[in-house]
């Protein structure tokens, strides 16, 4: 087990993980390193491979689980997602690995790393809509994820002492979460 904490990014579709995350990069390129997740999807236009996700075969995904190469895995909309181990990363002193899971993954990555510091961007049921509706998401694929807003939404309940719950519906949420997440991770 790694002895450097960990960072679980986790929220609703639509609610700003990756906008969060690529701030808190830019703000601390030395303490924080992203962990891309590993997929099984192709890349998406604006994806950076090595950087958004690990893209792999469905065939190489599953060789990589039954080889024990993730923390954590998940299947959503026909695709898989896996975080991969820390100790796979050779890390300086001082830096910690953030990774994007959601609900169950954080669950899965506390029970191995119960100091793990997690966190879930928070917006409400018609905010989500809004916000695929306006990045051009296809309806039967909004509807899929607003089904997973109510899964992620029971989950959310059910374990909420596992997170910093941080809404992210209003302009200067983004910036109020961050102050909040440098104070709770204590970064500079």
């Amino acid at each position: 087990m790694s002895a450097k904490p960990l960072i679980l990014i986790s929220g609703f579709s639509g609610a700003g993980k990756t906008t969060f995350w690529k701030e808190l990069i830019a703000k601390h390129p030395d303490q924080i390193i992203r962990v891309p997740t590993t997929t099984s999807r192709p890349p998406r236009e604006g994806d950076t491979p090595g950087v958004d996700y690990h893209f792999v075969t469905p065939e190489e995904f599953l060789r990589k689980k039954e080889a024990g190469e993730f923390l954590e895995t998940s299947y959503h909309f026909g695709t898989h997602y896996g975080s991969t181990h820390p100790e796979k990363f050779n890390l300086a002193p001082g830096q910690i690995p953030l990774y994007t899971v959601d609900p169950n993954g954080v669950n899965a990555i506390k029970a191995l790393y119960p100091d793990a510091h997690a966190f879930f961007l928070f917006i409400s049921p018609e905010e989500q809509y809004k916000r695929l509706l306006a990045r051009g998401t296809a309806p039967d694929l909004i509807q899929k994820r607003i089904d997973r807003y109510n899964e992620e939404a029971q989950l959310l309940e059910n374990n909420r002492h596992l997170y910093h719950v941080l809404r992210n519906e209003e302009p200067d949420d983004l910036a109020k979460a961050i102050e909040y997440f440098k104070r709770t991770v204590q970064l500079g």
